[in-house]
């Protein structure tokens, strides 16, 4: 392993120790109100700039969890700057288009709901990068899908929407077309190499049972369901597939490789969460390669930030401790 590697590993390894633990979170838990959880958040060195001077209104999930991505993109321009190989810098700039999705699906949310953007001027830059930074600041101010979706000319994401377009479309399939996009993507890098394919398959396979799964509950035709689906699989069968969107399998029984990865009393949510820690906990461990690293760390900081707004929200609630631990999904260091 060459020296650039290494150090890149073991600044990724001194990152991960900075993770939140299962005692952090039992204390945060145990504050009783949400601003005092805001502002105990808010004292940790790596969320300080993240959450601003954001109110306790403020402090809802949807907008909590955009600010504490903040910290995540942070961590990722850090991670950046240290990496000189091109190709790895190639799939981080693939990895970085969710972040860009997600802002795109959010602002796209906002005019089918004709509603006001609450992103402040700090959001919009934080959150994008190479594709979206010279165009985030006049879409925000789009009124209309069409105009939208013209603004984001001379990107990839333009092609992706402006070939699916047309008159009634919804917002569920135009954003799924944007998550077909990413995960078609990085699934065709990932593949070269071994232990991220591991990650990004078992991370696809998982998100199309899951899908068909909560889809089918609508009856929609068969060819609708498979259009809402990732066209990649790992080691999930076609077969196993089309029993959980056709023939009504239950999810916890369909698929042969991750049939001890489901629990009914757990939603598939968080059987997913689990699922995917472990996977990526397995490459922490046992791979040398900078890649994986990079990327099951971050897989692992998206956890911490999906724990803290649901303890947030469990705290809003009035939920007790307990309660609120059965929300959140541990990662293994």
């Amino acid at each position: 392993m060459g020296d650039g590697n290494l150090a890149l590993i073991t600044k990724i390894t001194a990152m991960r120790g900075k993770l939140l633990t299962r005692e952090d979170y039992a204390s945060l838990s145990r504050l009783g109100a949400v601003e005092s959880v805001g502002n105990a958040i808010r004292s940790l060195e790596k969320y300080s700039a993240a959450l601003g001077q954001i109110s306790a209104t403020g402090l809802r999930r949807s907008p909590l969890e955009r600010r504490l991505v903040f910290s995540a993109i942070q961590d990722f321009r850090n991670i950046y700057k240290f990496v000189t190989d091109d190709k790895l810098r190639g799939l981080m700039d693939i990895f970085f288009m969710k972040y860009e999705i997600k802002i795109i699906q959010i602002l796209l949310g906002y005019i089918y709901d004709e509603r006001p953007n609450d992103f402040d001027p700090e959001e919009i830059t934080l959150e994008t990068g190479k594709l979206l930074n010279n165009k985030i600041n006049a879409l925000s101010k789009i009124k209309t899908v069409p105009e939208f979706i013209n603004g984001l000319s001379g990107t990839a994401y333009f092609n992706v929407l402006s070939a699916v377009y047309k008159d009634n479309i919804s917002l569920y399939e135009l954003e799924t077309q944007l998550d077909l996009f990413y995960y078609l993507k990085i699934w065709r890098a990932a593949k070269k190499n071994a232990v991220l394919k591991h990650i990004a398959g078992t991370e696809i396979d998982m998100k199309n049972i899951i899908r068909a799964y909560r889809l089918r509950r609508f009856k929609p035709e068969p060819s609708m369901i498979y259009a809402s689906l990732i066209p990649a699989s790992y080691k999930l069968k076609a077969s196993e597939l089309k029993n959980i969107a056709e023939a009504g399998a239950q999810i916890d029984d369909a698929a042969r490789k991750y049939k001890n990865v489901f629990n009914a009393s757990i939603s598939p949510e968080k059987c997913f969460l689990i699922k995917i820690s472990k996977t990526v906990n397995g490459a922490l461990k046992y791979s040398r390669d900078a890649a994986s690293h990079i990327f099951a760390y971050l897989f692992l900081k998206e956890l911490e930030i999906y724990n803290l707004t649901s303890l947030t929200e469990g705290v809003r609630y009035g939920l007790t401790s307990d309660e609120i631990e059965s929300y959140l999904c541990y990662g293994v260091r």
